[in-house]
């Protein structure tokens, strides 16, 4: 496959991986099908989602002329 996927969903909030941040080192292979192959070491930081509701501290109104 092209893609990099987690065997079980990173929680953010309670890290797996060794250190306890979040970084996530993976060493992916590419292949030319013909026997030879390079890696490269990656990082892949997994950073929280704002999930959390817009709160709007003022009124606001606009109106446009048609």
């Amino acid at each position: 496959g092209n893609e990099l996927q987690f065997i079980a969903a990173p929680d953010v909030e309670a890290p797996a991986d060794n250190d306890g941040d979040n970084d996530y080192q993976v060493t992916v292979t590419a292949s030319d099908g013909a026997g030879r192959t390079t890696d490269q070491d990656l990082t892949v930081t997994v950073t929280p989602v704002n999930d959390n509701d817009p709160v709007f501290t003022s009124a606001a109104a606009a109106s446009i002329d048609e």
